[in-house]
């Protein structure tokens, strides 16, 4: 989470964060269960791509430290 008081270019700093993910090897990856262990798993570019638009979200709905506590715990 990245929290900032005003953003000049929201799109150009989650450009930047999608960029460093990108870079670590450990984050094209996701966990997946089978006969109850957990594995990592490499995902595919296009996998890859629907991970981060999910993950990476601007929620301008957020206004103070009690809306992230809450956000945090529902998500």
């Amino acid at each position: 989470m990245v929290k900032l008081e005003k953003t000049p270019d929201y799109e150009a700093i989650r450009q930047k964060v999608v960029d460093l993910a990108i870079k670590k090897p450990r984050l094209h990856h996701r966990l997946t269960k089978f006969m109850g262990e957990y594995f990592f798993e490499a995902m595919g570019k296009d996998e890859l791509d629907v991970a981060l638009k999910k993950h990476f979200i601007r929620n301008d709905s957020i206004k103070n430290d009690e809306d992230i506590e809450k956000f945090l715990a529902r998500e």
